[in-house]
């Protein structure tokens, strides 16, 4: 039997339709069964992942020695970029052409893809999180270090402190003996102007007794002459 138009056995072209829907229909599940796979795939990369990171976070936690360039390093092991793997699949599938049945299946299989894409995009946040937290850190260790170099500076003050305690006592003792020496030197100053006139009395005495020396003559021996006896002439 033909076709009035294009002289095409009706048979034949039943045949070539079945045939291509049987080929789409073939094509779908696979795309299916490997977009199922592949999906699969994906989860369970996110959930290891989600607890390799889990593990990463508890050592970063208890480890106050990391810096942030470690930790940059550290979280780009682990990034992973959702689109390598999605993008080839929705290319795939798009390729395709779906009913609505499919139709329904691949936008069921897209809002999956775009929850797990989601589970990836707070990896940027736990970056920034831990970029802050990494600046936190530093400003830690950076008042350790101040507070630090202030105990050391405190214990030099309270030794200088001490320091000066213990010279302002020796200041205190040496300025009571010097009060005293002050006494005793107007004392003693007191004392040498009552002797003054006792000392000028002295000093009359022994002028006068000079004087009376000076006024005595000391009888002189006359040489000897031969034949003459000595004799002594006192001159008064």
């Amino acid at each position: 039997m033909f076709t009035d138009k294009e002289n095409i056995p009706v048979a034949e072209t039943q045949k070539s339709i079945s045939t291509n829907i049987s080929s789409q229909l073939s094509n779908i599940e696979l795309s299916t069964k490997q977009t199922t796979v592949d999906l699969t795939e994906l989860v369970n990369r996110s959930r290891n992942n989600n607890d390799n990171l889990n593990k990463l976070l508890n050592s970063l936690v208890h480890n106050n020695n990391i810096t942030k360039p470690d930790l940059v390093q550290i979280f780009d092991e682990y990034k992973i970029n959702p689109r390598d793997i999605v993008d080839p699949i929705v290319s795939e599938l798009q390729a395709v052409h779906l009913d609505s049945k499919s139709t329904r299946l691949l936008e069921a299989i897209l809002d999956r893809l775009s929850v797990e894409k989601d589970t990836y995009t707070w990896q940027d946040e736990m970056r920034a999180m831990l970029s802050q937290l990494t600046d936190d850190h530093d400003t830690t260790n950076a008042i350790s270090s101040l507070e630090s170099k202030y105990n050391v500076l405190e214990a030099k003050y309270k030794a200088l402190e001490s320091k000066h305690t213990q010279l302002c006592s020796l200041y205190s003792t040496k300025f009571v003996a010097l009060q005293q020496l002050q006494k005793q030197y107007e004392t003693l100053l007191h004392q040498t102007k009552q002797l003054e006139p006792q000392l000028d009395m002295v000093t009359n005495i022994e002028t006068l007794h000079n004087l009376k020396l000076s006024s005595i003559s000391v009888p002189k021996i006359k040489k000897r002459i031969v034949s003459t006896p000595p004799t002594l002439d006192i001159l008064k």
